[in-house]
């Protein structure tokens, strides 16, 4: 599975400097407190509900709501997708419907995990493509969409420290996903140049075998994803020193 991401116009510096202004109600956390991962559930939800189709431009910290992606690339699967599915002006919406449900922070080790329920998550793109799946010849360029289903996603971001200006940031070094998901539907258009009687058996071989599908190509999304999501994390540690980030 190979996974290629321009980020192109993805990541916006906003030149903040040391001028940046947290919001009234952003909740900040104290290392050494005892309910420390339940206040960071807070402090994410709060970032997620109240500013995820904003995002906080004063943090450097941009929407994720939707998240744009100019140009992706998901390789060829090892089993039922022998294809290369190639992506322009993706779209993916829901991310801040989340519901956290679990976070932990090992200090010791700088990794942060965390659990996330989402109702439905949406990546509308452009789409181009050629190969098999489930042994059909597939081919076709144009609109598409593509539903998760009340998706679970584990997160896990590893951090080191870096000193930027005489003060300690948090940098993710690396941050990976995990997806469960309870049903994916695909809805590609233009397939066959327009051949409607042959898109719409391949779309029905799509949706009714969805969990094979999905689980062939789920690294390549996984790993997209988390590059994406690791870029955007960073914009944020990159502009905020620890310091300001957490209770002293």
């Amino acid at each position: 599975m190979s996974v290629y991401l321009s980020f192109g116009i993805l990541v916006l510096i906003v030149g903040v400097g040391h001028g940046y202004q947290f919001p009234g109600d952003f909740l900040k956390c104290g290392l050494d407190q005892e309910d420390l991962d339940q206040c960071l559930i807070k402090a994410m939800e709060i970032i997620f509900h109240q500013y995820g189709k904003t995002g906080i431009p004063s943090l450097n910290l941009p929407s994720i709501d939707p998240i744009e992606i100019p140009k992706m690339e998901i390789g060829a699967g090892t089993g039922a997708v022998n294809l290369v599915q190639r992506y322009q002006k993706a779209r993916i919406f829901g991310l801040s419907d989340s519901k956290i449900v679990r976070v932990h922070y090992d200090q010791n080790n700088k990794i942060l995990n965390f659990t996330a329920d989402y109702p439905e998550l949406r990546q509308e793109a452009k789409y181009n493509m050629s190969g098999k799946v489930m042994m059909l010849s597939v081919h076709g360029f144009g609109d598409s969409i593509l539903r998760l289903k009340e998706p679970t996603i584990v997160h896990v971001a590893t951090f080191k420290e870096k000193t930027k200006m005489g003060k300690k940031h948090l940098h993710i070094e690396d941050y990976s996903l995990r997806f469960t998901i309870k049903g994916a539907r695909y809805d590609f258009k233009n397939m066959f140049d327009g051949d409607e009687k042959l898109s719409g058996v391949v779309s029905k071989v799509l949706n009714d075998n969805w969990n094979v599908i999905f689980e062939d190509v789920r690294d390549g999304y996984e790993q997209t994803y988390g590059l994406v999501c690791k870029a955007i994390a960073n914009q944020f540690f990159d502009t905020v020193p620890m310091e300001d980030i957490f209770l002293k």
